[in-house]
């Protein structure tokens, strides 16, 4: 049996997006010179700093580029909670 975590853990959700009936994420099609931002928002945002990891894939599952959002520490206390993925 493990512990149990002593800090909140943190939660990140994406939006600007559309379910299909199963719950997947519909496929989003964007022109090569169109920015590509995808809202990112944290919860439960603890003491430490979170790095959230993304990839921007096509649709053969290939990915075309891939970086890192860090929230800070106690982003909901300093009303940095919300970010963007961008991709050029």
């Amino acid at each position: 049996m493990s512990a149990q975590p002593t800090e909140f853990q943190p939660q990140v959700f994406l939006s600007g997006f559309t379910l299909d009936p199963d719950g997947n994420i519909e496929n989003l099609s964007f022109f090569q010179n169109d920015d590509k931002n995808i809202p990112v928002r944290i919860y439960n945002s603890p003491p430490f700093e979170v790095n959230v990891k993304w990839e921007f894939m096509n649709a053969d599952d290939v990915v075309l580029e891939n970086g890192t959002i860090t929230f800070p520490a106690n982003a909901l206390d300093q009303r940095k909670f919300f970010a963007f993925f961008h991709s050029n």
